[in-house]
């Protein structure tokens, strides 16, 4: 389905199974009109936006994606979400939430104390960012 580079594989899948073959990956349902991409009514900021409308997915590695980070800048997204598991996993933890269209969404952090010491509890509503590099589309419905 795709031959490349092993990073390339990992960070630009060609399609949703090469991504779900190859990693942990959360995938969105987002609008776009060929120049503006939204995910529930929210305007998403993406390095490489399609060149026309198209059905597409938004697919976010959870190590790429901080729970916490709300802070709203240029180059960066945020979504709220309702945290449903904290998992401890040694050297690092994942937090996996709800969005409030019913989505899901994880992020992956290194289990430091501080870092502990801040994962959102069970629960809890939490902002979700992520950079516009890191939002990867790919074609609704492919592989």
């Amino acid at each position: 389905m795709q031959v490349d580079t092993p990073r390339r594989i990992y960070d630009q899948p060609a399609n949703r199974f090469v991504a779900e073959f190859i990693g942990e990956s959360t995938f969105l349902k987002v609008d776009t009109d060929g120049a503006v991409c939204t995910f529930a009514g929210t305007p998403l900021q993406v390095a490489n936006p399609p060149a026309a409308a198209a059905p597409v997915l938004l697919m976010l590695r959870p190590e790429r994606v901080r729970v916490g980070d709300g802070e709203r800048r240029d180059g960066h997204n945020v979504l709220d979400a309702r945290v449903t598991d904290v998992i401890y996993q040694g050297d690092t933890y994942l937090v996996q939430a709800v969005l409030p269209d019913g989505s899901r969404i994880s992020a992956r952090g290194i289990a430091s104390a501080s870092a502990l010491g801040r994962v959102p509890a069970v629960g809890e509503v939490a902002p979700f960012g992520f950079a516009a590099h890191d939002a990867v589309l790919i074609a609704d419905g492919a592989g």
